[in-house]
């Protein structure tokens, strides 16, 4: 063969090649797309999710409704409160003499 044939083949070859790994590529550019606006759907479900359910719990969150809740659920149930702050001093000894 000559050098001008060995060269075209060469290029025919080289077209070939970049030919498949534009196609390659194009696949997986789509692939990618694909997946990325399947997990955008799904990260926009899953606010709406978290939405819907903060606005159910915010219903809840003040005291007198819940005390109107377990009322009407056991109405001779007491309201029971607790402490919201611990101070130090109320820890019991034992975890001050362990940490000692």
């Amino acid at each position: 063969m000559r050098e001008s044939e060995i060269m075209f083949r060469i290029g025919w070859i080289s077209i070939a090649v970049v030919a498949m790994l534009l196609s390659t590529l194009q696949v997986c550019y789509e692939t990618q797309n694909d997946d990325r606006n399947r997990v955008r759907a799904q990260i926009v479900d899953t606010q709406q999710e978290i939405a819907v359910a903060q606005a159910n719990f915010a219903s809840y969150v003040r005291p007198e409704i819940l005390r109107n809740l377990v009322s009407s659920i056991r109405p001779n149930a007491e309201v029971v409160s607790f402490h919201k702050a611990v101070s130090v001093n109320d820890l019991p000894e034992k975890i001050v003499d362990a940490q000692q």
